[in-house]
Order: structure tokens, then C-alpha cells, then sequence
């Protein structure tokens, strides 16, 4: 969750914010993680999720707050909110 400085070693003043607390027909960009494991990085890669991703949320169930996305090449891949507690966002 740490943020990464340009080229020239400068922050960025991004206001990063959880997927978890953002809302349908939304787009955000993925630009951090938090709490980040080799588990977690494996399951994100099988995903095809990578960082800088655009991601548009379709849908939030409100009874477990697992979310509906697309993005890339996946017009509808389901996200538990654990891992969307763990993906740090900007809004697009």
C-alpha cells in the first residue's frame, strides 16, 4: 500500500481508497495493494488483474459485499470482499 515515487524520486498526493468502499457503475484505477502475500499476488495473476488496471464496477451484493467487475478481457468476474478490501484505488 506504500506509494511509489516518480523517476525523479517525487510523491504523488493520491487519494487511495479500499474497492470495497466504492460503488456500482463506478471506474477506478488499481494502483496499490494492501496487505499484499505471495498467495494473494498468485490469485491476482491468475485473475489477470495487475496494477494500473481499469476496473468498472457492475455490481455490489449487499448480502456478502462481494463485487461484480470487468476489466481487460473479463466482462464480469466476481470479487469477494476480502480481496476487495485489499485493492487500493484512485477514481477515473
Amino acid at each position: 500500500g506504500s506509494p511509489i515515487p516518480d523517476k525523479e524520486g517525487n510523491f504523488t498526493d493520491l487519494k487511495l481508497e479500499k474497492l470495497i468502499d466504492c460503488q456500482a457503475q463506478e471506474v477506478v484505477t488499481l494502483v496499490a495493494l494492501n496487505h499484499s502475500s505471495k498467495a494473494f499476488l498468485e490469485f491476482l495473476d491468475s485473475r489477470g488483474i495487475s496494477l494500473e488496471m481499469e476496473i468498472t464496477i457492475k455490481s455490489v451484493e449487499p448480502f456478502d459485499n462481494s463485487m461484480v467487475v470487468s476489466y481487460a478481457e473479463h466482462p464480469a468476474e466476481t470479487l469477494s470482499q476480502k480481496v476487495c478490501e485489499r485493492l487500493l484505488v484512485k477514481r477515473v
